[in-house]
């Protein structure tokens, strides 16, 4: 048992003292919207729901690998023709 908390301990304490880089919502939702993406495309896309995606964007959720997949995804559309 005192492994078991030992080990927990260290995990919580990595987590705590590296935390992993994740996407801004608001940088996410104003990239969506530059480019002229619908949230229901996107989260067609991702294969979630679009009220998934609307939580993500306003902060609500926090899910950093659904965050980067969405922003690695955003970043491989092309910009609206100027």
């Amino acid at each position: 048992m005192r492994c078991l908390k030992r080990y927990i301990a260290r995990e919580v304490f990595h987590a705590l003292t590296n935390p992993e880089d994740v996407p801004r919502a608001v940088d996410l939702r104003l990239q969506r919207l530059t480019t002229g993406i619908s949230l229901a495309t996107a989260a067609g896309h991702l294969g979630i729901t679009v009220v998934r995606l609307s939580r993500l964007e306003r902060g609500i959720v926090h899910s950093a690998d659904l965050a980067n997949t969405y922003q690695d995804w955003l970043n491989t559309q092309p910009s609206p023709a100027a």
